[in-house]
């Protein structure tokens, strides 16, 4: 489609640049367009993917005028990967832009007149702003008409085709050196181009995790043949620093994914210290994927619960995964009772409550978008509320739950706070009593678009 000068002005929630149309004299001059790869400041040429009533749609082809805090990326893949998109902004900036998307996203979505400062807590290192994840998963593709095989992160809007990735800045050293050993190893040993059928291959993805300097290497396969993976498996384990390695078989029965993990060389968990706590975390168990950060996530969580000093407050931790929020919590609270859909995750959080000598926490398996309104017949009335759901936020029954049955305080901790202000906003306009004491900003995923927000609200 067209070719057009732009001027970004700023940026939008998930990393488009909001800009203009800069020539007078092109078609639909002034017109707002929401452009891919665009850095506030920057003037430059993109090209028009659709056009909008309201905006246009558009990806950038290249650069006349650098963006304002522009530093060099120093990924080969940058500007086709997409995965981190604003490696040459400044981190200042990235979280100057970050905050004021959170702002915006809370008056316009949230709908909230009077909003408290937006804080930024837990400022990133800046010796550590590259190696922090630790998680990485990689992906698998074929060449369209040969056996060549693609092997790293999924290229932008596509899920079939692959960007070949040798080595992630997002994760350190070691776990960029495991992943070329997979790569060979794979293709060496003609894995990597198995198929069990012409639309269905066998090896789907790598996971690489990481927790206190050791790694679970996760091997994603479409069938159970784990004996094709076992020298691989061996040759990992003898050679870096891992807990272990697992193959994770997902087996699709009657329009649902079910997951058996087999143990191919040591054991098929992380440890990862987190304050006071040594939490382990099964290959497949959610974790927050950036272990310095976390710990400082859980500091503000703790903070907006202001729990009363007098261990009084019964706490409902909901979307618990392996417990790691309410387990820290723990040592605030009467008792700590925690819901999470996924089975092995609340296996993993009463493993680590017994691990961790905590005694006043429960966890039970159920989904929450159902057993809404019978949670509070099985335990104690809840002082404190905090969710953490995914990034499509709250079930509307969950929400009604919440703001009907009058919890003193609720802290929502969300990874899309697009959908946060939504889910707040719904509990406020149900229950007006509730208003919204704090939000606050923690640093997890510099140079990529993601923020994680911490906001509590209380009964007035």
């Amino acid at each position: 489609m067209s070719r057009i000068l732009l001027r970004c002005e700023k940026l939008a929630y998930g990393g488009r640049g909001v800009c203009r149309t800069w020539n007078p004299s092109e078609e639909g001059a002034g017109k707002v367009v929401l452009c891919q790869g665009a850095l506030p400041g920057e003037l430059l040429h993109a090209r028009v993917l659709r056009k909008k009533k309201r905006h246009w749609e558009a990806i950038k082809v290249d650069t006349v005028e650098p963006h304002h805090g522009r530093v060099e990326a120093p990924c080969p893949s940058y500007g086709i990967c997409n995965g981190c998109m604003m490696q040459d902004l400044d981190v200042e900036r990235q979280n100057t832009y970050k905050k004021q998307q959170v702002e915006d996203l809370f008056r316009r979505i949230g709908k909230v007149k009077v909003l408290p400062p937006v804080r930024r807590v837990g400022e990133t290192n800046p010796h550590n702003k590259y190696g922090y994840r630790n998680k990485v998963e990689f992906s698998f593709a074929d060449e369209h008409g040969s056996n060549q095989v693609h092997m790293g992160f999924h290229k932008p809007g596509s899920r079939t085709q692959v960007l070949d990735v040798e080595t992630c800045l997002l994760q350190d050293d070691t776990a960029n050196q495991i992943w070329k050993h997979v790569r060979q190893g794979v293709q060496n040993r003609g894995i990597a181009n198995k198929h069990m059928s012409r639309q269905k291959r066998y090896l789907e993805h790598v996971v690489i995790r990481r927790g206190n300097q050791k790694y679970l290497v996760n091997l994603v396969t479409g069938a159970e043949e784990p004996q094709l993976l076992q020298d691989i498996a061996h040759a990992l384990y003898q050679t870096f620093p891992l807990h272990g390695v697992v193959n994770s078989i997902r087996k699709r029965e009657r329009e649902k994914v079910k997951t058996k993990v087999v143990t191919l060389a040591g054991v098929d968990y992380l440890e990862q210290d987190l304050g006071h706590l040594t939490l382990k975390c099964s290959a497949n168990s959610f974790f927050q994927p950036n272990t310095e950060q976390a710990e400082k996530l859980y500091e503000e969580v703790e903070r907006a619960c202001s729990f009363s000093g007098r261990k009084e407050e019964v706490l409902l931790d909901l979307f618990c995964g392996t417990g790691s929020i309410g387990l820290y919590m723990a040592r605030a609270c009467k008792h700590v009772y925690g819901y999470e859909i996924v089975e092995q995750s609340v296996l993993d959080a009463r493993r680590n409550a017994t691990m961790n000598s905590i005694n006043n926490a429960q966890f039970f398996q159920g989904d929450l978008a159902k057993i809404a309104g019978d949670i509070g017949k099985t335990i104690d009335t809840p002082d404190i509320v905090i969710v953490d759901p995914n990034r499509p936020g709250l079930d509307g029954s969950l929400v009604e739950w919440i703001a009907r049955s009058k919890v003193p305080r609720v802290v929502y901790v969300s990874c899309n706070p697009a959908t946060q202000a939504r889910d707040l906003q719904r509990m406020m306009e149900i229950e007006p009593r509730y208003g919204i004491d704090s939000v606050a900003m923690v640093d997890m995923a510099p140079h990529t678009p993601h923020i994680e927000t911490v906001a509590s609200l209380s009964l007035r």
